[in-house]
């Protein structure tokens, strides 16, 4: 995570140049009761749509279904995954 210097949480974007890698912070609050879309997972992790859809696949992040089967997450999943990627927050 990155810290900015307040109790703010924020993200750490990567984005890989030929010439090195860049960082970006930007806050992401995950409320832990709330159910998210998967554009809103997408944009919380920073990964593609294909991935949360192999990652449901391969069981990594089970998305719940709608009963027109639309991918929602719980905000716990999406906590516990935001860990798994970018470490636990200060």
């Amino acid at each position: 995570m990155c810290d900015r210097g307040n109790s703010s949480k924020h993200q750490i974007i990567s984005v890989n140049f030929s010439s090195g890698f860049i960082f970006v912070c930007r806050v992401m609050e995950i409320e832990e009761e709330r159910i998210y879309t998967l554009e809103e997972v997408v944009k919380i992790l920073g990964v593609s749509k294909s991935t949360l859809r192999s990652w449901d696949r391969d069981g990594y992040l089970v998305a719940g279904r709608t009963k027109g089967r639309h991918r929602r997450y719980s905000g716990a999943q999406v906590q516990e995954i935001q860990k798994r990627m970018f470490g636990e927050s200060k």
